[in-house]
This record gives structure tokens, C-alpha cells and sequence, in this order.
């Protein structure tokens, strides 16, 4: 279906892997970008939904700048690239192993290009996927906000972690809640930040707020002197908070002001305070080979929060 039915997202509610990235909303702002969202619903031998699914279909390279132009006009590249976050969502386990392979017959019979992720929280692991598609081992850090504050705190690193808050806060870096005037600001923090990504458009990210504000995204912003030094915008929706655009400056950076960890410490307990479940850090290479993919799991690792593992199917 290319449209979903109207309670699309009302049945993820009562699943713990119905999260904001399989909401109807994430997958209708991905046509700002050129996506085109998919919606599948699996039903029982009853007729009943057992499961469902959005994925985002679109070309290989369109958004690979004047690489991608090239190559969308040379012979055999226009491959068609269907994507999804955090999914199936399964609301019946006993049909698992029956949606698998529908997915799976589906995905050969349009011979996609395909990148997807099962949620940490699924028993789904693709195992009926076989020839071409291949699995990879992958993982995040969730931690439980329901333990509460002084619980979290104390299973942070010492050194690493509240040593580097104190700091943070020691420094006078101030913590606001993101609103939709700030999208200005976070636009020039994003120019200036220590990867000078090419950032959204400032009218996208608006259009992109007015759609998914609804369904839980949000956004904290790090200031020195209300200078913009950082920022991590999250996702809540269904108790699940998920951290994505993560931004730190050279000035953050260069002068010790630890601005990312009071930014998680922040939404860790605004997360608790607005009675959410869980914070998932995002992904990690469980098994990491080089020092990025090491620091980046030492990083995360610091929080204290539980590996979770799960299974990323691409071809």
C-alpha cells in the first residue's frame, strides 16, 4: 500500500518494537527527500493483523550529490534502493517465520537493492532470508529510564561520564529544548560542526518539523555563552526515545566543554520525567575492528545502559 490505514500507528502502541521510525509520519516526510514510503500489513489465518511494516523505496544514488547524477545516467546503475528502520513490527510471534518469508519473496520478486534493520527488542532475525540477501551483526546500548535517575547515575563511568558532566556543567554550558524558530541555529551549528556535513535546507527541515513534531521529534541544543556548541535530536514515541543527528563543534571540541554528555544527561532525565522507557543510543558494531568503530563503542558503552543485539539484512 502506499498509504497507511488510520490506525496505522494506534496498533504500535501496544507493541514494545513499535517505534517512531515505523510510524506513518517518518515515512511520509521521507517524500520531502524523494522516498516513495511502502506499506505492508501481514494477516493471519484469520484475516487478523499480525504484523506490519513501512519501508522507503528510491533511487540507489540520488542522494550521492554530482556522483550520483553521473552515475544515475550511466547503463545498469539505476537500481531502485528499499530501506526500513526497526522492522517488522510483529504483533502475533507465532506467525514470525510466515512474514519473513513473505517479506523475503516480495523483495526478490522487485529485485531491490535493500538495507534493513529488525528492532532490539524483536525475536525477528531474518533467519529464513537466503540467497542474495546478506546478515550482518549489529547492536545498540539501550538504557532503561524506568530504574530511574540514581540508578542510571550510578552505572555510568565515574571518569568518563559524570566526571565529564560535572565538567560540562562546571563551564557554564547551558542545555535548551529545541523548538521550531531554533532550526535556524541549528542549521548554522551543523555548518560549523566538526564533520561541515552538508546540511538539509532550512525550508526541509522546517517542512520535515511540521510533520514529524507530532510523533515525538525533538531536539536539545548545547550553548556557551548562548553560542550554539552541540546538539543531539531525539525520537520518542511509545515509551522508546532513539538519539540521531548528533553535533559538536571544533569550539565544543577544542576547549573541553564535554557538551555531549551534558546533552545526554539532559535527555536522560527529561526522558524519565516525561515517563519514557527506554533510551536507545543508537548503533554499535558489536564485534568493532578499527578505533573509530572502538571509540564509538567505549563511548556508548560509558552510559551504562544494556547491548542489545540485532540482525541488519542487505543485498
Amino acid at each position: 500500500m502506499s498509504e497507511p490505514d488510520k490506525n496505522w500507528n494506534n496498533r504500535m502502541l501496544g507493541s514494545k518494537t513499535g517505534t517512531f521510525v515505523q510510524t506513518k509520519e517518518f515515512a511520509m516526510s521521507k517524500k520531502l527527500f524523494g522516498g516513495e514510503p511502502l506499506f505492508f500489513t501481514f494477516l493471519g489465518d484469520k484475516g487478523q493483523i499480525v504484523g506490519q511494516m513501512v519501508t522507503l523505496v528510491h533511487q540507489k544514488f540520488q542522494n550521492q550529490g554530482k556522483l550520483g547524477k553521473i552515475l544515475k545516467v550511466l547503463p545498469g546503475t539505476q537500481h531502485e534502493l528499499c530501506r526500513w528502520f526497526y522492522g517488522p513490527v510483529i504483533f502475533d510471534n507465532d506467525f514470525e517465520s510466515e512474514i519473513q518469508n513473505e517479506l523475503y519473496r516480495f523483495l526478490v520478486s522487485k529485485k531491490y537493492q535493500v538495507w534493513g534493520s529488525t528492532h532490539p527488542f524483536s525475536n525477528c532475525s531474518f533467519s529464513n532470508f537466503d540467497k542474495p540477501f546478506q546478515i550482518v551483526k549489529w547492536a545498540t546500548f539501550v538504557l532503561e529510564l524506568d530504574k530511574g535517575k540514581d540508578h542510571i547515575w550510578k552505572n555510568m563511568d565515574k571518569h568518563s561520564a559524570r566526571k565529564n558532566i560535572e565538567r560540562s556543567q562546571s563551564r557554564n554550558v547551558i542545555i535548551k529544548q529545541m523548538k521550531k524558530n531554533d532550526l535556524e541555529l541549528f542549521f548554522q551549528l551543523t555548518i560549523n560542526s566538526e564533520k561541515n556535513s552538508d546540511p538539509v535546507s532550512i525550508t526541509m527541515l522546517e517542512k520535515q518539523w511540521d510533520i514529524l513534531q507530532p510523533v515525538g521529534y525533538n531536539g536539545f541544543m548545547a550553548f556557551e555563552d548562548n553560542v550554539p556548541i552541540g546538539a543531539i535530536k531525539i525520537t520518542s514515541f511509545n515509551g522508546y526515545l532513539y538519539e540521531f543527528e548528533v553535533i559538536r563543534t571544533k569550539r565544543d571540541y577544542t576547549a573541553k566543554l564535554y557538551s555531549q554528555d551534558l546533552l545526554k544527561w539532559h535527555i536522560i532525565e527529561w526522558g524519565i520525567k516525561n515517563n519514557f522507557s527506554y533510551y536507545d543510543l543508537a548503533g554499535v558494531n558489536p564485534s568493532p575492528n578499527n578505533d573509530k568503530e572502538i571509540g564509538i563503542f567505549k563511548y556508548k558503552q560509558k552510559w551504562g545502559g544494556k547491548l542489545m543485539n540485532y540482525n541488519i539484512v542487505k543485498v
